[in-house]
């Protein structure tokens, strides 16, 4: 008469395979969180980039003076409260080129923003092109 049951060996070989696939799954949701987290620094960033850009669509004045001052008035910056109370700083830089003729009327204006996450330097890059103001 034959015992019904699992020997040690197929015991061993269903822990293992147990094993591998926990290992699995916690490696994936690490890269998962890893993405997520990254995610949330670069929406932090693009607003924060696009702010100044949408400030001169509707304010000519504004427009004409970052354009045409000094590097500090093209420079901007914010601490954004990201992780667990952790706050981190993005710092910002607007770029203006007028395109040459015959689209002289227009400017290309480039906003590039940088942080540091995790030890390692991030940085969002937008650009758009928009009537030169008068």
């Amino acid at each position: 008469m034959r015992k019904r049951g699992l020997t040690v060996a197929e015991v061993l070989i269903a822990l293992a395979l147990a094993a591998v696939a926990i290992l699995g799954l916690a490696s994936l949701t690490a890269a998962v969180w890893r993405a997520a987290k990254f995610s949330k620094y670069t929406a932090y960033a693009s607003n924060l980039a696009r702010q100044p850009i949408e400030q001169m669509k509707g304010d000519a004045a504004y427009f004409r003076t970052t354009m045409d001052g000094t590097a500090a008035d093209r420079q901007f910056s914010k601490d954004f409260v990201v992780d667990e109370g952790q706050s981190v700083r993005f710092e910002g830089e607007l770029t203006f080129t007028r395109l040459p003729a015959p689209q002289d009327r227009y400017v290309r204006v480039e906003s590039k923003v940088t942080w540091v996450q995790q030890k390692t330097p991030r940085q969002v890059f937008l650009e758009t092109i928009l009537p030169a103001p008068r």
